[in-house]
C-alpha cells in the first residue's frame, strides 16, 4: 500500500501552531479545505495533484464566486501545500501555475498625469498666487496634487530641493 503521506486536516493543524495565523484566517483555511476535500475527497498529501487543484480552480469558477473569493480559496489550499512542501511532506507543489486570471472589469491601473494635465494643477491660483480656497479644501487643494504625482520615466525633469 503507497503512503500518501498525512492529511490536508493534519497539515492545517500543523500549519496553525507554526504559523500562529489571526481566527480569521483559520476559518477560511478550514472553509476552503472543506471545500477541497468534498470535491476531491479526503486525499493525503502526497496523493493531490495538479490535477486535483486544477478541478478545484474549476470548480470555484462553475460556482461562479466573484474573482477574490476563488482567488482567496485557492490561495489558501496552495498556502497548505506549500507548507507541506516547505516541511518536506510532499516534493513537488501541485499548485505550481495554477492562477485565477484576472477579469476584464478589474480596474486598470493609475496613470501617470500628463505633461498637459500637470501644467494644468501646477499652474493654477493654488501654486501660482499662493491662492488657498475656504471650504476645507485649503491645504488640501495644495498637498493632494503632490501626493498624487507618480514617477514616470519618459519625463525629463526632475523636482529637486536645491
Amino acid at each position: 500500500m503507497a503512503d500518501h503521506g498525512p492529511s490536508l486536516t493534519e497539515i492545517c493543524r500543523h500549519w496553525t501552531i507554526a504559523r500562529s495565523p489571526a481566527r480569521k484566517s483559520i476559518a477560511k483555511m478550514e472553509g476552503a479545505l472543506k471545500e477541497f476535500e468534498a470535491l476531491v475527497d479526503k486525499l493525503g498529501c502526497k496523493a493531490i495533484t495538479a490535477d486535483h487543484v486544477q478541478q478545484f480552480k474549476d470548480y470555484l469558477t462553475d460556482k461562479h464566486q466573484n474573482y477574490k473569493t476563488r482567488s482567496v480559496k485557492l490561495d489558501k489550499m496552495r498556502t497548505l501545500l506549500r507548507f507541506a512542501k516547505s516541511n518536506r511532506v510532499i516534493t513537488v507543489d501541485p499548485c505550481e501555475g495554477i492562477k485565477i486570471g484576472s477579469p476584464k472589469n478589474m480596474r486598470k491601473a493609475r496613470l501617470p498625469y500628463t505633461e498637459e494635465q500637470l501644467r494644468s494643477v501646477f499652474t493654477s491660483p493654488v501654486y501660482v498666487s499662493d491662492f488657498w480656497p475656504k471650504g476645507g479644501a485649503e491645504e488640501a487643494s495644495y498637498w493632494l496634487p503632490l501626493l498624487a504625482l507618480e514617477p514616470d520615466p519618459k519625463l525629463s525633469w526632475v523636482v529637486s530641493a536645491g
